[in-house]
């Protein structure tokens, strides 16, 4: 038989539109309209007919467990660094347990994560009575089992305060160095080749990124500090994966609250904590931008907190209300309501300046 050919335009399915999709149902063939800016074509809930979706990001919002990796017990003078990575249960409630240990004690490391591992960059590890000395290391760890992270690689320079981001095949790491803040790095690297990670753009001139946020296809921050005097602090800022030459800012936090702990659910971003001792959650739209609103409290706030994200809930483990009162606390909320955090279990001890991812 001839291959029969039917030309576009004796296709009738309606009210037809520019980008609209025909399929067929077993009867006959039905329109599916042109989806929004962001979708993809999934299937439906039955599995039985495509349908237009949220992009799923599986490694910014995870299903199993989040991690808070490394961190700080307080008080500056007499202070004890962490190499702990604590692991909690997204499925029940709890605890954390311990999954393993970075290479050495580090703290305000910044966490991101491919789909089957998580890495924690940069950092600052110091002794009392010492200057502080920073880290340049890439760690890894696994998500399939109990283990130490493994220094797979280095940053571009030696940094602590980075905000960690990840588009699924590529880390990225954003910080500034010295004081005034005069440079500024936004670093990449692969998570396959497991090379050195490369200078590949700009964060907004002079100003400390805190809080890594990501969606499938940005990374978002916002500054806790600009020059001079904090002009430029609570900008959130923005810059492309597909091009990230320079972070543009997109809207404000509606308080500054420095070294806030930064989650998303897949359309939306989300500080929490920070420092004189903020219990505010503040969330921010990636797809409107504008500023952010608030949305609920924590129990218990504070500075540096390590976050993580499920596909149904964030989360926010420890944070520092003042030098000697760190907490242990793990708090999440639900991304479907505006809703207050609750105390769902505990980090193995009174910490801060942790970093956090998901699986």
């Amino acid at each position: 038989m001839a291959t029969q050919k039917i030309p576009g335009r004796a296709i009738k399915l309606g009210t037809d539109t520019v980008g609209d999709i025909a399929y067929y149902d077993g009867d006959g063939w039905r329109r599916l309209p042109i989806g929004e800016a962001g979708d993809v074509l999934t299937m439906n809930e039955a599995g039985t007919f495509p349908a237009w979706g949220a992009q799923q990001c599986p490694w910014n919002q995870g299903t199993l467990r989040g991690y808070s990796s490394g961190g700080n017990s307080g008080l500056y003078t007499t202070v004890t660094r962490y190499s702990r990575i604590d692991n909690y249960s997204f499925v029940t409630d709890g605890d954390a347990t311990d999954w393993g240990d970075l290479i050495r004690d580090n703290y305000y490391t910044a966490g991101t994560a491919s789909a089957t591992h998580g890495y924690a960059m940069g950092g600052e590890h110091t002794h009392p009575g010492q200057t502080a000395l920073f880290d340049d290391h890439i760690q890894k760890f696994a998500f399939a089992a109990e283990a130490d992270a493994t220094d797979v690689s280095d940053c571009s320079v030696a940094h602590d305060h980075g905000t960690g981001h990840s588009d699924g095949t590529n880390g990225y790491n954003c910080y500034v160095l010295g004081w005034p803040l005069t440079s500024n790095i936004v670093d990449k690297f692969s998570f396959a080749a497991g090379t050195d990670a490369t200078d590949v753009g700009d964060v907004n001139v002079n100003q400390n990124p805190n809080e890594g946020i990501s969606s499938c296809t940005h990374g978002y921050y916002n500054t806790d500090e600009g020059v001079p005097n904090g002009a430029l602090a609570g900008n959130i800022n923005q810059f492309s994966f597909a091009n990230a030459t320079s972070a543009t800012d997109v809207g404000e936090t509606l308080v500054n609250h420095q070294h806030m702990g930064g989650s998303m659910s897949e359309t939306h971003g989300y500080f929490s904590g920070g420092q004189t001792n903020s219990n505010q959650i503040q969330k921010f739209s990636f797809a409107s931008h504008g500023n952010a609103t608030d949305v609920g409290d924590l129990n218990h706030g504070g500075n540096g907190p390590a976050c993580s994200s499920s596909t149904t809930h964030n989360y926010n483990a420890g944070g520092w209300q003042g030098e000697q009162n760190p907490t242990n606390v793990i708090d999440k909320w639900s991304t479907a309501n505006d809703v207050d955090a609750t105390g769902v279990g505990n980090l193995w001890a009174p910490n801060y300046g942790a970093s956090g991812v998901q699986v």
